[in-house]
């Protein structure tokens, strides 16, 4: 989920939204942002996202994170 959605909803509210309904309360959502500051992480992941990475990133480490993901929801 992009952070700096460009629309009206920021992407901490729409993952707060979905984590509202019941049948993805479980789904993993990544926070994808520039926004790196302390505190930054924090706010996402209260928001809803369950887990963080910040811009810019390589394929190396989107990919770890990916497999880190996949391999606890399954």
């Amino acid at each position: 989920m992009d952070i700096n959605l460009g629309t009206v909803m920021s992407g901490a509210e729409a993952a707060c939204k979905i984590k509202q309904i019941d049948a993805y309360r479980d789904t993993p959502i990544v926070a994808i942002t520039a926004f790196a500051m302390k505190g930054d992480k924090a706010e996402f992941l209260k928001a809803g996202c369950s887990h963080y990475i910040s811009k810019p990133f390589n394929r190396i480490s989107i990919s770890r994170l990916m497999k880190k993901i996949l391999s606890t929801n399954h």
